[in-house]
């Protein structure tokens, strides 16, 4: 199906200047019909908006206009020629009938490119209409083809403990819908069948499948290296994906988490920020570029860090900290809720004020 060689020529010719008016002036010198009647009747098509400068694209899009604006950059090169090829097919069943109608014109050349029917908008309105609906069946048979055949695989989570964090996690997760919980695991047996905001305790922890990603739900820092190292003692990541609501956590694509670490609503991680695995930082926490977070460590909610900060491993750092850029809070260290540290902190040390003050070593974390 080709145009007289005058309109090709035009289409060629008046396609990087105005691709809209010429191609309506065209099908106007076709039909038959009047400039506004066509513009009236293909006004809503997106045929204008995919149109490229080239012979072979003009070809392309005359072969598909009926079929009102079809995008042809949505198909894959491999295709091409098998959707023109069907479109073809249905474009000329379509003209064998609308010749065949009463009251139709005969063709302004040997092998037309559209059914010439009498000349009135509502005519081309409803030749339109039915080319639409060729149009969309082979688009439903192209989205088949390029589509992925199997969705991709809900994530699959264990709990890790059943305390008051735990619940919070599992809360979360069932708000967002986003992954699965295949249950909680935990060594106190008592705890074991009971239910835990509608999820089974399943067993111990040893008793956990092997193919899910899992959070330690604890938050005692020493606990989860304990349980980590049991169950990941040569440190291959074993835990998998950390957990955070995607829609509700600002996280820059340059930022690093750590395997195992859980992320609450309204935290910022800002660029470049590294965060270790199995960390919990808690709603609203916002940590400025360049901050290093440790492994195991706890952040309260609303706990802010200043760029280049950094939080040593197994830190617990209490709600509503401040820690000013570029000052280093040391390794299993412990940091008073609302404190303002200002200046750097050994290892191993108890701190809290405005400005935060040393006062005394301590053994181990501990939250609350």
């Amino acid at each position: 199906m080709f145009l007289p060689s005058r309109s090709l020529k035009a289409v060629e010719t008046y396609v990087k200047e105005d691709a809209e008016d010429s191609l309506i002036s065209c099908l106007a010198e076709v039909t038959g019909l009047p400039i506004e009647a066509i513009r009236e009747t293909i006004e809503e098509s997106l045929l204008f908006e995919h149109l490229g400068s080239d012979s072979l694209s003009c070809i392309r899009l005359w072969n598909m206009l009926q079929g009102m604006g079809y995008d042809v950059q949505n198909i894959s090169s491999s295709s091409i020629g098998d959707v023109l090829e069907q479109m073809r097919n249905s474009l000329s069943k379509l003209a064998a009938k609308s010749t065949d109608a009463p009251g139709s014109a005969s063709s302004l050349h040997s092998t037309p490119i559209m059914p010439t029917m009498a000349a009135s908008p509502s005519n081309l309105k409803t030749m339109l209409d039915n080319i639409k609906m060729e149009r969309m069946s082979i688009e439903s048979m192209i989205t088949c083809k390029e589509t992925t055949e199997f969705p991709a695989p809900v994530p699959k989570y264990a709990i890790l403990g059943c305390g008051g964090h735990a619940r919070e996690v599992i809360n979360l997760m069932k708000q967002e819908g986003r992954v699965e919980i295949c249950g909680i695991y935990d060594d106190n047996e008592a705890m074991h069948g009971t239910i835990i905001g509608n999820v089974r305790v399943q067993g111990s922890i040893s008793a956990m499948p092997d193919d899910v990603n899992w959070l330690i739900c604890i938050g005692q820092n020493e606990v989860r290296k304990l349980i980590n190292d049991r169950l990941d003692p040569r440190g291959l990541g074993l835990a998998g994906k950390p957990y955070y609501p995607l829609n509700d956590v600002m996280l820059a694509e340059s930022s690093v988490v750590g395997v195992g670490t859980f992320i609450g609503r309204g935290t910022f991680v800002g660029p470049s920020v590294t965060i270790g695995k199995h960390c919990i930082i808690q709603p609203g926490a916002y940590l400025s570029h360049d901050a290093v977070v440790g492994d195991y460590v706890f952040l309260g909610g609303r706990v802010m860090m200043g760029g280049f900060a950094q939080v040593g491993t197994g830190t617990v750092v209490g709600m509503g900290v401040i820690i000013a850029p570029k000052v280093k809070v040391g390794a299993w260290s412990n940091v008073l809720v609302n404190s303002a540290v200002i200046t750097d902190i050994p290892p191993c040390m108890n701190c809290g004020g405005v400005p935060a003050l040393l006062f005394g070593k301590c053994d181990k974390t501990s939250v609350g």
